[in-house]
């Protein structure tokens, strides 16, 4: 699950969250797990990315549920 963490935290990162008062309490947990990962190396993502041999198979499960559910909303209007 380290792999996805890092996966999330580094996309959030390149979503460039704004950071604003007030929010809810699960977007300051978005926020603090963008701003963990910022302070790794890109060396450190890339090595538990690479080398982990769960990584692959969890990236491309995460992304298939993320396709699923922006199916379900688009077909839902």
């Amino acid at each position: 699950m380290q792999a996805l963490t890092f996966l999330i935290g580094r996309a959030l990162g390149k979503m460039k969250l704004p950071d604003f008062a007030p929010n809810t309490v699960t977007y300051g947990h978005l926020l603090a797990l963008e701003k963990i990962v910022a302070s790794d190396t890109p060396a450190l993502f890339s090595t538990i990315e690479q080398w982990n041999p769960m990584a692959k198979l969890v990236r491309e499960r995460f992304t298939k549920e993320l396709l699923a559910i922006e199916h379900q909303l688009d077909d839902a209007y």
